[in-house]
């Protein structure tokens, strides 16, 4: 029987299972293993070794760091005395990376081997910051590697190593502010820039102890993750959800399908979440290994459309269910099936405890069940924030109601199900794409007069982004030079994977592409379909009214 404790952030949950459970394994991560009682300790070296470099209630710091115990540690100790842990891609190039330690006039960084060359060169060039921690790496045998020695930069930065931050110590003024943010997390906005946002702690603990009474979720779950730490999905249903429950969570640095399954076998995990497209990956390697999954009792599943077929494949090979979900950054998880009610196919489910959503029209009125319009969502815990974005935040929430972007319907049984997006965010594999963060980088290339980006459905990740190219007439544009450029200033997962030359885009009366009309016209297209890595469209005489947008749903907002 689940037990249901009234802690209120996750410090507290944490300081609790360090006193009632504290020899029990709490992390497990290569070959070291943490109990409570060891992270509750080193959680707390933590929080002093950032005290003493001078960080303050308040102070941003951003972590650019791949999965690891640091990692999660890292953020729960800011979030101790009150500074505010942004987590955010170690891969994002240095242009991405910069404007993010800009925008939070951040003065403090961890680094790790992806991010460190970036961090250095910006404080190097920028001046803005003043500490930049290093965690190197973790040989073979589990031990840490941090080998460079502190120094300072020319530009006044220090940098140091990891371990050399735990060994300083200084007293802290504990912050147990249930409405104050946990941690920070960027989200792509249509605008092409990234914006953080503060989630606070009572979110978090309302999606844990929905999750929790939902599924009666105990002590005993042990998670097997692989999703990205700066990914709300992580935070929320991953380390957040063992920490809160007192169970144990097996973590790993990146998504390694083999090993993540092996561990799932190994370490008899019962919880896991991810994105369909690992869901099907682990499916092909349990059908063909015979490995032995049936201590595994529930998953949460969303990032991008779940075919039916692979859930039946997953709960005859486990004996468990993948349950769909849908939520946010603002929101955490907002939605969620229920294994003891009637299954909706393409349903997101009915809303956890202490959420309500609403579907409207333009108008904002309510509409009918059954009838499509735009999603709302309030929450009774206090709601995330975005950082300095006062006019960003009045614009999203209308009454206490955020507005999701997204177009959905209800049922009579108060099941979601998402049909389509306002926006015209592209969901590839988990991950977040606005094509205005990245069409204003193609159209900077030489020779590209403009560049439309666009999703095509893909059966397991979701929408894949592709370009299509208008090109100067009297240019020419290389397709694989033009994608080695956007690769040297956009992250990997924003880079289209084909380009599409076209002579000219349907047009609105006022001069705007039509995209929806450009996307059939595109999958139409007899030179689409052989699927070539450059395609030269000579025909854009196709030009349909309208196209219905494909049934999905998404979870998290991150670039």
């Amino acid at each position: 029987m689940s037990v249901i404790h009234k802690s209120k952030t996750l410090q507290q949950a944490l300081w609790r299972h360090s006193e009632t459970i504290p020899d029990k394994t709490f992390v497990i991560y290569k070959h070291q293993s943490y109990s409570f009682r060891a992270w509750q300790e080193w959680v707390d070296r933590i929080a002093g070794g950032f005290r003493a470099l001078g960080v303050q209630a308040g102070e941003p710091v951003l972590l650019a760091m791949e999965n690891c115990p640091e990692v999660y540690a890292t953020l729960t100790a800011l979030s101790l005395f009150g500074a505010l842990p942004v987590a955010v891609n170690p891969l994002l190039k240095v242009s991405e990376l910069q404007f993010m330690v800009d925008d939070l006039a951040c003065s403090v960084a961890v680094a790790d081997r992806a991010s460190r060359s970036a961090l250095t060169e910006i404080a190097a060039s920028s001046g803005r910051l003043r500490h930049l921690v290093v965690h190197e790496s973790a040989d073979t045998s589990g031990g840490v590697q941090d080998p460079l020695g502190s120094s300072l930069s020319p530009s006044g930065c220090q940098t140091l190593p990891f371990s050399d931050l735990v060994n300083r110590t200084q007293a802290y003024d504990i912050v147990t502010d249930e409405a104050g943010p946990a941690i920070v997390l960027y989200n792509a906005t249509a605008s092409g820039k990234p914006m953080a946002t503060l989630v606070t702690q009572a979110l978090l603990v309302q999606s844990w102890r929905g999750l929790q009474e939902s599924l009666d979720l105990t002590s005993n779950e042990v998670c097997i993750s692989a999703l990205p730490n700066y990914h709300i999905f992580s935070i929320v249903a991953e380390y957040g959800q063992m920490l809160w429950l007192g169970g144990t969570l097996v973590l790993h640095d990146h998504f390694q399908p083999n090993t993540a399954l092996q561990h799932l076998a190994q370490y008899r995990g019962s919880w896991m979440c991810g994105v369909p497209a690992m869901f099907s990956v682990f499916a092909d390697i349990a059908e063909r290994t015979g490995v032995d999954l049936r201590a595994f009792r529930y998953g949460v599943i969303g990032g991008a459309p779940v075919d039916a077929a692979l859930l039946k494949r997953w709960e005859d090979l486990t004996g468990g269910t993948l349950l769909q979900a849908y939520g946010s950054t603002e929101v955490a998880v907002a939605t969620l099936e229920r294994p003891n009610q009637p299954r909706s196919p393409g349903s997101a489910g009915t809303c956890l405890p202490g959420c309500q959503l609403r579907i409207v029209d333009e108008d904002g009125a309510e509409v009918a069940a059954g009838v499509v319009g735009e999603i709302l969502i309030r929450l009774a815990a206090a709601q995330a924030h975005y950082w300095h974005r006062p006019q960003a935040e009045q614009a999203a929430f209308r009454d206490g109601w955020l507005q999701m972007g997204d177009l959905g319907r209800l049922d009579a049984d108060g099941n979601l199900y998402v049909v389509g997006r306002k926006k015209t965010m592209i969901l590839y594999g988990g991950e977040n794409i606005y094509p205005s963060e990245v069409e204003p980088v193609l159209q900077a290339y030489p020779g590209v007069a403009e560049a439309v980006l666009l999703g095509i459905p893909t059966p397991i990740k979701g929408e894949e982004p592709i370009v299509c190219v208008r090109v100067d007439p009297s240019q020419t544009v290389d397709a694989e030079a033009l994608l080695h450029y956007a690769h040297t200033l956009l992250a990997d997962y924003k880079v289209p994977r084909r380009v599409l030359f076209m002579p000219e885009f349907p047009r609105a009366a006022g001069g705007s592409v039509r995209r929806y009309e450009l996307l059939l016209q595109v999958l139409q297209s007899p030179e689409f379909k052989a699927r070539t890595k450059s395609t030269r469209l000579s025909d854009p005489s196709v030009r349909p009214q309208s196209v219905s947008p494909q049934e999905n749903h998404e979870l998290g907002d991150c670039p």
